[in-house]
């Protein structure tokens, strides 16, 4: 017997908020992480985000320590590692354990990288201000200057090329 989704939950990313998201006038369950909050810079856009947080339209989880690993493992395999932060991390983790609990997660996002993660873990994603990712990418690492390249397990702050020094370029294959 197949096991049947719940509602839709909506898991933010920054760029969602930056893009002009407004929580406030959605329905349907909203959450993004702590750190995602610290992110939000600008006044208005801070503003917005705390009065969904004050009226309990957002709501703030942290991810599992499960879903971390099983996301850092997945993006060194995808080449976005390089490209994500800890927080892009977390995100895309929270969305994975609601995804877990049987919930359809759908990851708002305009960020090309996260957007290929979640799309490799079968996580909807919906742009808010781009037009988003066609299809599942993968990354490698490589230098304009001598050709050697990186396809998986990139070192994230490996920014020039170990042999000649030139500054690394990433490309999809």
């Amino acid at each position: 017997m197949e096991s049947k989704k719940k509602e839709p939950v909506l898991v933010y990313d920054t760029s969602a908020f930056i893009g002009g998201m407004d929580p406030q006038a959605i329905l349907i369950p909203q959450w993004t992480t702590p750190e995602n909050v610290e992110e939000v810079r600008t006044k208005s856009t801070k503003g917005i985000l705390e009065m969904a947080l004050k009226t309990g339209r957002m709501k703030l989880r942290s991810p599992s320590t499960n879903s971390i690993n099983k996301v850092k493992e997945l993006t060194r395999k995808t080449g976005d590692y390089p490209n994500l932060s800890e927080v892009d991390l977390k995100v895309i983790a929270l969305a994975l354990d609601f995804q877990n609990e049987n919930w359809h997660p759908i990851l708002m996002t305009d960020d090309y990288s996260m957007q290929n993660v979640a799309a490799a873990l079968k996580i909807d994603y919906k742009s808010v201000t781009e037009a988003g990712i066609r299809s599942q990418l993968r990354w490698k690492i490589y230098c304009p200057g001598c050709g050697k390249e990186w396809k998986e397990d990139a070192d994230k702050n490996l920014k020039k090329c170990d042999i000649c020094g030139t500054k690394l370029k990433r490309k999809s294959y």
